[in-house]
C-alpha cells in the first residue's frame, strides 16, 4: 500500500489534476469515482493507472477484480494519499488515469456545438453533459476555452467525455468542418429554443 504522497505516481497524478500542460504533454486525464470509471470502461477506455483506498465498496471491488483480470494492477493507497491525489474535498476512494482519446468527428456532421471562450470549468462540464443529451454530434472548442479535461469539467460532464467527440481546434481548423452547415448563434437571453429553428 502506498502511504507517501511524495510517491512519483501520486505526484504525476497531482500534476495531471492541476496542470493543463501536464495533461496535454502526457495525453492523460483523471476520473474519480466508481461511476465515471464504469463509464470509461463501457466506452472501451482502459485506465493506465488506478489507485484505490481499501474501502471502495462492492462495485469498486468488482471493477478492481476486472482490472486485475485484464492485467492492470490497481495500486492500494492510504486515505491520506488518496486525499493528496484527489481534486475533491471528499475523495470517492477510486481514481483512474485515462488516456485522452477523443472520439472521431462524424464524417458528415449535421449538429455541432462550438463553444467560444467558455472559461468556467463547471459551466463547460454542464454544457458537455447537456450537449450529449441533446443529440449534439461533436463539440468543437476554439482557443481561449477551458480545458475540457480539467477535473471540474470531467466531474460536471458526468461521462459526456465518453459519449461525445470533443476536439480543441483553431478557428482555421474549425472553418472547413462547418463550411457546409447552417450556423446559429446562441444567446443566454434569447427567446427562441434551438429546437424551433
Amino acid at each position: 500500500m502506498l502511504t507517501s504522497p511524495k510517491n512519483p505516481t501520486i505526484q504525476h497524478i497531482r500534476d495531471l489534476q492541476t496542470r493543463p500542460r501536464a495533461r496535454r504533454e502526457a495525453g492523460q486525464f483523471i476520473v474519480e469515482g466508481v461511476r465515471l470509471v464504469e463509464e470509461a470502461l463501457a466506452a472501451g477506455i482502459i485506465p493506465q493507472t488506478i489507485i484505490h483506498t481499501p474501502d471502495v465498496g462492492p462495485r469498486g471491488e468488482t471493477l478492481l477484480a476486472g482490472f486485475r483480470a485484464q492485467g492492470v494492477a490497481p495500486i492500494p493507497v492510504s486515505d491520506t494519499v488518496m486525499q493528496a491525489a484527489s481534486d475533491t474535498q471528499t475523495p470517492q476512494g477510486l481514481l483512474a488515469v485515462l488516456p485522452i482519446q477523443p472520439r472521431p468527428l462524424p464524417a458528415a456532421p449535421t449538429f455541432l456545438l462550438i463553444l467560444d471562450r467558455v472559461r468556467d470549468p463547471g459551466n463547460l462540464g454542464t454544457i458537455l453533459r447537456t450537449a450529449a443529451s441533446a443529440g449534439v454530434e461533436a463539440l468543437l472548442l476554439p482557443p481561449e476555452t477551458a480545458d475540457p479535461y480539467a477535473p471540474k469539467v470531467v466531474r460536471a460532464g458526468m461521462g459526456a467525455h465518453f459519449r461525445l467527440p470533443i476536439h480543441t481546434l483553431t478557428w482555421d481548423e474549425i472553418r472547413p468542418i462547418t463550411h457546409t452547415l447552417s450556423v446559429f448563434l446562441a444567446d443566454a437571453h434569447g427567446e427562441k429554443p434551438y429546437t424551433e429553428t
